[in-house]
């Protein structure tokens, strides 16, 4: 089924006849990787991954004299493509209670720190593109950090984000035993919790192990 996904995934028009030894090795090489990484078979038929493979493609045809290139010098650091993004959203509830939801962007965090004056200033930048600004009528929904709950804490009204209530709640139910001196209760979803783990770290110790050159014991 996985082999049968991916022929239909890469059997797209070329230019010219691609060797079938050479397309099944990428094939094959692809399989592994979703497999393994346990990622979605759409993956590798985005335009952005498609653009990924096309610029390693043409990056290989201009080294291709060259000698001992190994592929894991062209692929950036994970430190380099740490970016910071700021997402803002407007909701807007009707007289008839209707909630209508507006995305203005999702905007890279070009800033040189991410201090709550700093951050409120860029939510504030993005804001008049729109000819909008913050005021004391105004509700900001955000998340319950410090920081977030410096950056909003003049010029609107700060409401912390359900979202981040719920994820704690979550938390307590799979790790935590007391809340309060008071037993949580939750005793079976905890252990599907622990086992659940145990099976996924298991198997990540041995993805790492299979790529060693001698088995660890």
């Amino acid at each position: 089924m996985q082999l049968l996904v991916l022929k239909n995934i890469f059997d797209l028009k070329t230019s010219q006849k691609i060797p079938t030894k050479l397309k099944d090795k990428i094939t094959n090489a692809t399989v592994e990787f979703i497999s393994l990484d346990t990622r979605a078979f759409e993956l590798v038929c985005g335009d952005r991954f498609i653009n990924f493979a096309q610029t390693l493609f043409d990056v290989g045809k201009k080294l291709s004299d060259a000698q001992n290139i190994n592929v894991v010098d062209l692929l950036p650091q994970l430190t380099t493509v740490s970016v910071s993004f700021c997402g803002i959203a407007l909701f807007h509830l009707t007289e008839d209670l209707q909630l209508l939801v507006f995305t203005l962007g999702c905007y890279p965090y070009d800033q040189d720190n991410q201090t709550s004056i700093r951050v409120h200033q860029v939510v504030d930048s993005k804001l008049m593109e729109y000819h909008l600004s913050l005021d004391d009528s105004k509700f900001v929904v955000c998340e319950n950090e410090n920081k977030m709950k410096s950056s909003f804490k003049v010029c609107c009204t700060r409401i912390g984000c359900s979202i981040h209530y719920l994820s704690k709640q979550l938390q307590h139910c799979f790790t935590t035993d007391t809340i309060d001196k008071v037993p949580v209760n939750c005793d079976i979803i905890q252990q599907m919790f622990r086992c659940i783990r145990r099976i996924v770290n298991h198997m990540r110790r041995a993805h790492k192990q299979s790529k060693l050159p001698r088995k660890l014991q």
